[in-house]
């Protein structure tokens, strides 16, 4: 007791703030020294300070007054580490951590400064647990919190501070503000333009002065308002708070003096012509006189009634127009150019892009209480692109937010978008001439010509008028079967799809006429003279379905000669599998043989070979042959079928059909004529119209009357060759050798 006794130092009473501690050889009023055993020389400011060496020892003060910030230096006599922590409590009870310190590095000195709480009154400095060093501690001082004063105002931002020019001063709007601490009155200053006062209805000044009572200003209402007999303009400012001793506040003011937002836009009813002639393709810049009139709208100084509050113009400034209701897809391809105007004055071109039409940098003023009619005048392109055809029409739009008015003016109202007349502004082709768009071909003696040859009704522009339906007629300057065609134009297109020359001969020419057009004459072709192939002029001798994945060969034989540019066809595809006179399917494929360089001879037999879905000739001459695949690009692929298929060869046509790909589908044409067919199947000629599962690719229908040239082969029927009597016959005897099934053997194998 009595050792402990005398380690410990008491000092009684209480500190009064600020205060500080440099000494260490006495004990300061307020400080309890705990445990403390030595007095240091190692301090970081030169002189003594005091050391705890040891767990559980501390330095303690008790103060009084409100405390603001704790200030100290510490140093570790060796590398320390441990628990060494800075306390505060309101009691000296209660402790809580104002740091806590782990490690302080031997011989560092670290100077601190720590927030204390206002309801702080005791702090201490203790050695909580000690692993090993001293800590060294000097220059401890606390300082009093001196209470400053503060001007509170709330909001510090107000917007909306509006009015119609005229009309003002604007409603009031507030804000509140008060004060403590205060040892002066708060003085209140309102910027340029704006003014404050203590009630709504009051007097209002640019400035004002709040009374304290005692130290403060209680809470109190600031109205403020912008000033009237303001011009057109934003304005804005600080309303200022200030007193003795404190910062500083401010207000943020915000206020916009408008023309009235009753102004708008109108269509002019009438103002659009029914049609637009194709052939109006003046070139930039346009007249009143010069291109066509296609809408007026009036611009309206305060709306239908053109009255509103202020005395200011409407000013347009710029204006987009929207397509709507409209079938000219693509504005670039048709528009040539399209100008505003003001009666007869030019005002600016439109900037054209697919789908709007753009005017900007405007300065259309309406003066107030009034309208103005602006005219928008075009002219097309010579010839239309693509996204513009006869017959479509331009559907315009103008709509409240792509409208620009100046804010030196009147504003808008939210007006219901404009438009342009239905029926109206329709592009107008009217044909003068004719046009082939599908050339004349070499073509053989007797042969049809393909592809069909193809002639338009045009205007000047070269224009498609799809309005026309006269009669085309075509003419040769070669033998021709009839020597007239004549063909009814439908959507302004005349098909000739039958043209024949019974002679052949070179540097023909064809003549397209049709009455009121001026006539057209057609490239040179020639007119060939090469076999024209009638039915059973071929025949299959042997096919193979697989010789690999997607590899098939059919075999056949020609009882005449193949003069070069013969033509064979062959599909795949089923005939009329869902019904449709002279319909094919288009999910499987066609493949082309066309003899070049030298005649083939009768009797000779050719295999060709189609390798996912692309032909070549295999024997007995392939340079002598042109393969290809004679479809729209998105039909299907020649592939025959496992388990059941048929092929069609044909001549004298072109495939057509739509560009797809649909299993369950007659779509596709082909306008040429049968010379043989075989079925795997056997003689089982029931359609499908369905897809491949459902059997729609490998059941199709027979054409009539054309027994003697199909043949069914009905064993093994995936691999089968022509395996009968060999002797010389004649070529209705071999047709019957080749269409009796006996005569076939099937093969397990390649």
């Amino acid at each position: 007791m009595f050792l402990s006794i005398c380690n410990v130092s008491l000092s009684f009473g209480q500190a009064t703030l600020p205060l500080s501690r440099t000494a260490w050889g006495t004990t300061p009023t307020g400080w309890t020294d705990n445990g403390v055993n030595r007095i240091t020389s190692f301090a970081c400011s030169g002189n003594d300070g005091g050391s705890l060496q040891a767990s559980g020892k501390s330095y303690k003060v008790f103060f009084s007054g409100v405390p603001n910030q704790l200030t100290y230096s510490l140093k570790g006599s060796n590398p320390t580490t441990g628990s060494f922590n800075v306390q505060e409590s309101p009691d000296g009870i209660t402790w809580t951590d104002i740091i806590a310190y782990s490690t302080i590095s031997g011989g560092t000195c670290i100077n601190e400064t720590q927030t204390l709480l206002s309801t702080t009154s005791y702090v201490q400095f203790i050695y909580i647990n000690k692993t090993s060093g001293n800590v060294d501690i000097d220059d401890i001082a606390i300082s009093a919190n001196v209470s400053t004063p503060v001007i509170s105002l709330n909001p510090t931002t107000l917007t909306g501070l509006n009015y119609v020019v005229g009309s003002g001063p604007s409603s009031p709007q507030t804000f509140t503000a008060s004060g403590i601490n205060l040892t002066a009155n708060i003085s209140l200053v309102a910027p340029t333009n704006f003014e404050i006062s203590l009630t709504s209805g009051g007097v209002y000044s640019t400035n004002l002065t709040l009374t304290r009572v005692g130290s403060s200003v209680a809470t109190t209402t600031i109205y403020v308002r912008l000033k009237t007999g303001l011009t057109v303009g934003t304005y804005t400012g600080n309303v200022t708070a200030d007193t003795t001793g404190a910062i500083q506040k401010m207000v943020a003011l915000t206020g916009n003096v408008t023309g009235s937002q009753l102004s708008d836009l109108v269509a002019v009813a009438g103002s659009s012509p029914t049609n637009i002639s194709s052939t109006i393709n003046t070139a930039p810049n346009l007249t009143s006189a010069t291109g066509i009139q296609v809408w007026q709208f009036n611009v309206r100084d305060g709306g239908a009634s053109l009255n509103d509050l202020d005395t200011l113009p409407t000013i347009l400034n710029a204006f987009t127009i929207a397509q709507v209701a409209n079938s000219v897809t693509t504005w670039t391809d048709a528009i040539n150019t399209i100008a505003l105007f003001d009666g007869a004055t030019w005002l600016a071109n439109g900037v054209v892009t697919a789908t709007t039409i753009t005017f900007s940098g405007l300065n259309v003023s309406v003066t107030d209480g009034t309208q103005k009619t602006l005219s928008l005048r075009l002219s097309l392109k010579c010839p239309l692109g693509p996204g513009a055809l006869d017959n479509d029409h331009f559907g315009f739009s103008i709509s409240n937010i792509n409208t620009t008015f100046s804010a030196a003016g009147s504003g808008k109202t939210a007006f219901t978008a404009i438009v342009n007349t239905s029926g109206t502004n329709n592009i107008d082709v009217t044909a003068t001439r004719l046009l082939f768009t599908t050339q004349p071909t070499n073509t053989g003696v007797n042969g049809s010509m393909t592809p069909s040859v193809k002639v338009r009704a045009v205007d000047a522009c070269g224009n498609l008028d799809s309005s026309f339906t006269g009669t085309v007629s075509i003419t040769s300057s070669g033998t021709m079967s009839p020597t007239t065609i004549n063909v009814t134009a439908v959507n302004g297109i005349a098909t000739f799809s039958t043209i024949t020359h019974t002679v052949f001969g070179t540097g023909y020419v064809l003549t397209a006429t049709s009455t009121g057009l001026t006539s057209i004459i057609s490239t040179t072709f020639d007119i060939l003279n090469i076999t024209t192939l009638k039915p059973g002029d071929i025949a299959i001798l042997a096919f193979n379905s697989g010789i690999t994945t997607g590899e098939d060969e059919i075999s056949f034989v020609t009882f005449v000669d193949i003069i070069p540019g013969t033509t064979i066809d062959m599909t795949d595809n089923a005939y009329q599998k869902c019904g449709t006179p002279n319909g094919w399917g288009i999910s499987e494929g066609w493949i082309r043989l066309v003899r070049t360089n030298s005649t083939l001879l009768k009797g000779t037999i050719v295999t060709v070979r189609v390798t996912s879905g692309t032909p070549s000739i295999f024997s007995p001459d392939p340079s002598n042959w042109t393969c290809s695949k004679p479809q729209p690009s998105s039909q299907g692929t020649f592939d025959l079928n496992a388990n059941g298929e048929q092929i069609f060869f044909m001549t004298g046509g072109n495939v057509g059909g739509t560009n797809a790909t649909t299993a369950a589908s007659d779509a596709g044409t082909y306008s040429g004529y049968f010379l043989y067919g075989f079925n795997t199947k056997g003689n089982i000629w029931t359609p499908i119209c369905g897809n491949s599962a459902a059997g729609g690719s490998q059941n199709s229908d027979k054409p009539a009357n054309f027994d003697c040239f199909l043949t069914w082969p009905t064993i093994q029927a995936d691999l089968n060759k022509y395996t009968g009597d060999f002797s010389p016959a004649s070529q209705r005897d071999w047709i019957a050798r080749i269409g009796d099934s006996n005569n076939w053997t099937g093969y397990p194998d390649n």
